[in-house]
């Protein structure tokens, strides 16, 4: 059983490596059933969130919320508790599912803010994001600006290009076109610098749909198909 944990560790670590979500999940599970018998359940809690985040990868909302609240229940560190409250109001969060607000609270309650700075950061700007659906843009932008203070001293280009693209959306959604214009310019300048494609794709999605609310129709084909050429690479 040692052997088999070990090794399927390993292979779903090579197969995360090149992005085979399946073969990945299915040497998670196996791993996750050997430490079940061994019971190391530590050990299971965080393969069951490791399940969590490849299918937040490659799309299934409910299978990702199940593996992170398996692995909710067996952690007992504060600290993991925190992260995976915050994990969980994040996946929510991508489809506006009502449930992930409550979690991210609990979360932003929770998370040391010494030690989980980046954690408290998604959080916040998370939270932003649901007052955002709500047409709440004011206040989402109050949000995320706090989010991005949070995350700047970390340099972090997930969480800024996250943070940025939504202030991006907020912007826009209140026609402040220019201030949305500068999120999205930020975003490609973090990618060149960070070598983060996704926030370049991101920056110039939101370049397109500006220019396309201005009426400046050839810049938005211009900048639709450099994102198109960005996404497909």
């Amino acid at each position: 059983l040692e052997r088999s944990l070990r090794y399927s560790i390993r292979a779903a670590e090579e197969a995360e490596r090149l992005f085979a979500h399946d073969e990945t999940l299915n040497f998670l599970q196996q791993a996750r059933q050997s430490a079940s018998e061994l019971n190391l359940m530590d050990q299971v809690s965080s393969l069951d969130e490791r399940m969590g985040d490849t299918y937040a990868l490659c799309g299934p909302v409910h299978l990702a919320v199940e593996a992170y609240e398996r692995a909710l229940s067996l952690a007992t560190p504060p600290e993991k508790r925190a992260g995976l409250k915050a994990k969980i109001g994040g996946i929510y969060a991508v489809v506006g599912g009502a449930s992930g607000l409550r979690y991210l609270q609990e979360a932003l309650d929770e998370l040391n803010p010494r030690t989980q700075r980046i954690e408290r950061a998604n959080a916040t700007a998370l939270v932003g994001r649901y007052h955002h659906y709500r047409a709440e843009h004011a206040k989402a932008i109050e949000f995320l600006e706090r989010a991005r203070e949070l995350a700047e001293p970390d340099d972090d280009a997930k969480s800024l290009s996250m943070i940025q693209t939504y202030l991006a959306g907020a912007y826009q959604h209140l026609t402040r076109f220019d201030e949305s214009e500068r999120w999205a310019r930020a975003n490609i300048e973090l990618s060149e610098r960070k070598h983060f494609p996704l926030a370049a794709a991101y920056g110039y999605e939101f370049l397109s749909e500006c220019a396309y609310l201005r009426g400046l129709w050839q810049d938005a084909l211009t900048y639709a198909a450099r994102n198109r050429e960005i996404s497909e690479r």
